[in-house]
């Protein structure tokens, strides 16, 4: 039973176009729910013409699981009230206010305007009315839908400004801080842009700052189940940005590393196609260096047996095309002038 129901209206008009007026429906269940609606219909056949006053709160997880893709269990309390005006054509939110809590620690905040404009509008920063905030003390407390494979990189609080429409929903103006300072962390600064609910539109907007570190790169490969060599601390920046059905990164920077042993510095561009990001489909261009105190660092990393011939110093051009993979302008130099000396220069792969 959610509650005790009281509603009155008066109804008013012909057939065609009945009107609701003086509406008052409050909802109630102890300290549970307390709901309340009150406004005008002006044509309720169009279902046009709305001025709907609405504020509420709930503790029932009853009520509220339809709201939180049905998570009965996470939910610990709602609190939202706003005015919708408008119509079909035309609905129009404003004044929204919503604060909403689950028991792992999600708490969400909204305020601001939300209008639902028609299909194939093109939305921009302008429309991002509603102003959305969510922190959480781990990344799992936010899948709500149970989706597999996403990776717990520890607490994370974001900002963003949304518009939506009938095809699409926008993100703008997001600030997205995960993880911890020495340990992972993962910053995400910029536009998404439209993101649409037919799967082959694309991206168009994309363009965000990113900046992901770690204390091991290893660490970096447990979070997407792939195994990478330990080389010490890790940081990438980036800027992600989309062309047609690409995925782009741009003035990609990698640093991993020591110098007391093995230190590797990467600069350039990565491209992957959006709908099928696999190895098959990227292109990168990176100009890369990888320095060592001694070569035989290279043996546990890539399970070699080298023997100890000195520091190592390699400079390239790494060039990937799809199923390709070449060092271009290689410039290979192991040992030193008083020990066994290696030059190498040339292409390789």
């Amino acid at each position: 039973v959610l509650g005790n129901l009281q509603t009155s209206f008066r109804l008013l008009g012909d057939y065609d176009a009945p009107r609701l007026m003086g509406i008052d429906v409050h909802l109630q269940k102890a300290q549970e729910v307390d709901l309340k609606i009150t406004g005008s219909v002006k044509n309720l056949a169009e279902f046009e013409g709305l001025n709907l006053q609405f504020s509420g709160e709930s503790t029932n997880p009853e009520v509220l699981s339809w709201l939180m893709f049905d998570q009965q269990d996470h939910m610990q309390t709602v609190q939202l009230s706003g005015v919708i005006i408008g119509g079909i054509e035309d609905l129009l939110f404003h004044d929204i206010n919503a604060l909403v809590k689950t028991t792992t620690g999600l708490i969400l905040e909204a305020n601001g305007v939300a209008e639902l404009h028609p299909e194939t509008y093109n939305l921009g920063k302008i429309d991002a009315g509603l102003n959305l905030s969510f922190s959480a003390p781990d990344t799992h407390a936010v899948n709500l839908l149970n989706i597999a494979n996403i990776p717990d990189i520890g607490p994370l609080s974001t900002q963003m400004a949304l518009a939506f429409s009938k095809d699409a929903v926008a993100i703008y103006n997001l600030k997205l801080d995960a993880g911890h300072p020495n340990e992972k962390r993962l910053q995400l600064k910029g536009d998404i842009g439209s993101i649409y609910f037919k799967q082959d539109q694309t991206l168009s907007e994309l363009n965000l700052q990113a900046i992901l570190e770690s204390s091991s790169i290893a660490t970096l490969g447990e979070l997407f189940d792939t195994e990478l060599p330990e080389l010490g601390p890790a940081q990438l920046q980036a800027t992600l940005k989309t062309r047609g059905s690409q995925i782009q990164l741009e003035n990609a920077q990698l640093k991993a590393g020591t110098k007391e042993r093995l230190r590797l510095e990467a600069t350039g561009s990565l491209a992957a196609n959006l709908h099928a990001p696999d190895i098959d489909n990227i292109v990168a261009d990176l100009d890369v260096i990888l320095r060592g105190a001694d070569i035989a660092q290279l043996n546990s990393l890539a399970k070699l047996d080298l023997p100890d011939l000195g520091p190592l110093r390699l400079r390239g051009n790494l060039v990937v095309n799809k199923s390709i993979i070449a060092m271009e302008r290689t410039n290979l130099i192991i040992g030193t002038d008083e020990t066994t000396r290696l030059l190498a220069t040339g292409r390789l792969g």
